[in-house]
């Protein structure tokens, strides 16, 4: 992938497979947008290795699993997008790590094991 690259936009292509981990290498990415094709499996713990990482969009893809502890790390992630996916089991409580920085967040239409989080109640800054 492009090392010193900010923005990746590939949206709605016919990407297949899992997402390679050089893309999870580019530190200085700023926003991944990858939705709308066909990636597979879950999110790699590699994500922590994202810092600047403040816009993720993996809405419309194959991948699914338990969204790791990492992305609830990346101190910088504004929006994240997650919808129409396979994603699923417990949504974990590192959620509130995100507290204050989360303005966007998109978990439709995935396969969730739990009620309505209580950490969700208290998270400030979302849809502001």
């Amino acid at each position: 992938f492009f090392p010193l690259a900010e923005t990746l936009d590939l949206r709605n292509n016919l990407l297949a497979g899992t997402i390679p981990p050089s893309l999870y290498a580019m530190s200085g990415l700023e926003v991944a947008l990858l939705g709308g094709n066909s990636f597979i499996g879950n999110i790699s713990a590699d994500i922590s290795q994202m810092e600047s990482l403040q816009e993720l969009n993996l809405c419309s893809t194959q991948m699914g699993g338990e969204i790791p502890p990492e992305v609830f790390r990346l101190g910088n992630l504004r929006e994240l997008y997650l919808g129409n996916g396979s994603f699923g089991g417990e949504l974990s409580n590192d959620f509130s790590l995100l507290n204050g920085t989360l303005r966007e967040l998109s978990l439709e239409n995935n396969i969730f094991t739990e009620e309505f989080p209580s950490h969700f109640q208290t998270m400030v800054g979302l849809g502001e």
